[in-house]
């Protein structure tokens, strides 16, 4: 890899780019083309727009030039896995994994795409998205929809092995549909995932904690459910390693008893 900060032109290009880039999306593209739309509509236009430029060679390379800032400072190795820089997105915005190329070329060090069930998902009713402008946040309620992880894990895969430094993961989750039954059907099901998944992609997530599902959130009501699903899922041989989702709204000494 060469270092863009070992390249003073290089360097100059890129930080007059960001700047530019930076003023453009907070002055024209945020106001005039994002938050003048609905949430889900912004959303599904951002894909939309990774989809199409992801097939344009030229510009992705121009994105790459003049976005994508390299420093060897800024790499880390996290257990095992190594990461270009530690700036990445989570799971939860790039359900069917449509993004990886164009973050790779703007410079993102990781994604996480997903979370992905065993089956389809059609999620919960629209819309999906809800803006709290007083907090500068979002609430979100897709409720895992997703293409499955039949497609969506090969995709992965596929971004992960072309990607020229970003590092691509997945995350599994139960599928949420008419067809979720009892704790063992919801094993089952995050087992598929970890199959498909299985030296795949750079690590896999285990999602527990999505509340807005038929079946809420089982194996983080008790250790004990936690334990079975992990019982079961650790017999699966994988190499990547392995990350649980965990939920936010617990005590410390019921978080504890989780972790342990």
């Amino acid at each position: 890899m060469t270092y863009v900060s070992e390249n003073f032109w290089h360097d100059a290009v890129n930080k007059a780019t960001t700047d530019l880039f930076t003023f453009g999306y907070k002055h024209i593209i945020k106001p005039h083309f994002i938050f003048n739309q609905t949430p889900d509509v912004a959303h599904s236009q951002m894909i939309d727009f990774c989809k199409v430029t992801r097939n344009i060679p030229p510009l992705m390379w121009l994105c790459r030039e003049m976005l994508d800032y390299t420093d060897p400072i800024l790499e880390t190795n996290v257990m095992g896995v190594d990461f270009a820089n530690p700036f990445g997105l989570s799971a939860g915005l790039d359900k069917d994994c449509e993004m990886p190329v164009l973050l790779d070329n703007v410079g993102f060090g990781f994604e996480t795409v997903g979370s992905t069930t065993s089956r389809p998902c059609p999620g919960n009713p629209r819309p999906w998205f809800h803006r709290l402008p007083e907090y500068d946040s979002m609430m979100v309620h897709v409720g895992l929809a997703n293409e499955g992880s039949a497609v969506v894990i090969p995709r992965a895969e596929n971004a992960w092995t072309k990607a020229k430094s970003m590092q691509v993961s997945v995350s599994i989750a139960r599928t949420n549909d008419s067809k979720t039954g009892d704790l063992d059907e919801g094993i089952e099901d995050y087992c598929i995932s970890m199959r498909r998944a299985a030296g795949r992609t750079a690590m896999v997530e285990v999602n527990i904690s999505c509340p807005n599902t038929m079946a809420g959130e089982p194996f983080n009501q008790s250790p004990e459910a936690l334990d079975k699903l992990f019982t079961k899922l650790d017999k699966i041989d994988r190499p990547q390693p392995t990350l649980v989702k965990m939920p936010l709204n617990k005590t410390w000494p019921e978080f504890k008893d989780l972790l342990d």
